[in-house]
């Protein structure tokens, strides 16, 4: 009986054995052949995108050579750049004393303002938090 056991044990290890190994072997083989078909549609999608980007390289340089001409064609000397400075300078020096006085002749910017507010939280203190009127687009409040 004890001849009989060791058998039937030794004969489903051979079953079992064999099962796996058949299952092993059938998924090297599939495995073999997927690893092919990767490659070679690898191979086919990578010359393409070669091409495709050099396709897009070369449209590229061809969009900025034209820009460059272009611009070439408007690049001011340095006389037109020291006028159009000194002009700047004017229109600036003009719209800042424009700024300064309204038509009523009240002043519109207040020079007085804080550049900033301390909002802190404090311990013992207590911080007002109020931007002085006539300062709201100069002072900032910083928590």
């Amino acid at each position: 009986m004890d001849t009989e056991k060791r058998k039937k044990l030794f004969l489903l290890w051979i079953s079992v054995l064999s099962i796996s190994l058949l299952v092993l072997i059938i998924w090297i083989m599939n495995m073999r052949q997927e690893l092919i078909k990767i490659r070679e549609e690898s191979n086919n999608n990578n010359t393409e995108e070669i091409e495709d980007l050099k396709d897009d390289f070369s449209s590229f340089f061809e969009k900025l050579n034209k820009e460059v001409n272009r611009i070439k064609g408007k690049v001011p000397s340095e006389e037109e750049l020291e006028k159009d400075a000194t002009n700047e300078d004017q229109v600036i020096s003009t719209s800042s004393e424009e700024n300064l006085v309204d038509n009523d002749n009240s002043v519109v910017e207040n020079n007085d303002c804080p550049a900033y507010i301390n909002c802190m939280p404090m311990i013992g203190e207590t911080s007002s938090c109020v931007i002085p009127p006539g300062c709201e687009g100069i002072t900032i409040p910083v928590y």
